[in-house]
């Protein structure tokens, strides 16, 4: 299965990069913001904003935009989300997540968005996480980690992680950054956010 980013690039790369071998460094750099939200139940739920790189972000409005000026309609947004989003489901949309200790797969996508922020592109998106069963307490890890190291991900450094949760309970969310991971390239450094959360009393 071909990356799901590479062959959207310009016809200069695509005789080296859809030919199925690993690119030697990323071709796409995204930053990267998350909301961590709960619910009355204290159920999670992540909301992304991705900044794409303003290379990438041409290639994106040349291939999806039809509309002018710095406007997206909804005809854009959704040929975005059709032809340069929702294939990203067969790589778990880049994201490493453990719930207290186990692998979550993400089964949902909502609230799919996209704009333009000066020259680059921007995808939001929420992810909302199950609890099953219910939890008095939890820990969510996220990670945003693409292993082919074609697509680079970091987390912004203005407001990187924003927590919103009711009164009846308390969480917070740590940052580790320059975590070591293993990617088909070899060890690349990745950032991590670690939430924790339980009823208060």
């Amino acid at each position: 299965m071909h990356h799901p980013l590479r062959c959207l690039l310009p016809a200069l790369a695509l005789a080296a990069l859809c030919s199925g071998n690993a690119a030697a460094h990323p071709h796409v750099f995204i930053q990267y913001d998350v909301t961590v939200s709960f619910d009355e139940n204290a159920e999670p739920a992540l909301r992304f904003n991705w900044t794409f790189d303003e290379m990438y972000s041409s290639v994106l409005r040349n291939d999806n935009v039809k509309s002018t000026g710095t406007h997206l309609s909804a005809e854009d947004v959704q040929r975005l989300r059709d032809n340069a989003f929702a294939n990203l489901a067969n790589f778990n949309y880049f994201l490493d997540l453990w719930l207290d200790g186990e692998p979550y797969k993400v089964t949902e996508i909502a609230d799919f968005g996209a704009s333009l922020r000066g020259k680059s592109m921007v995808y939001s998106f929420t992810v909302p996480i199950k609890l099953t069963p219910k939890r008095p307490s939890s820990e969510l890890q996220v990670i945003v980690f693409d292993n082919e190291y074609f697509v680079d991900f970091t987390l912004a450094e203005a407001h990187p992680v924003t927590v919103e949760h009711g009164k009846e309970f308390t969480a917070k969310c740590q940052i580790y950054r320059d975590v070591e991971r293993p990617s088909e390239l070899g060890p690349v450094n990745s950032d991590v956010v670690k939430c924790t959360w339980h009823p208060k009393g």
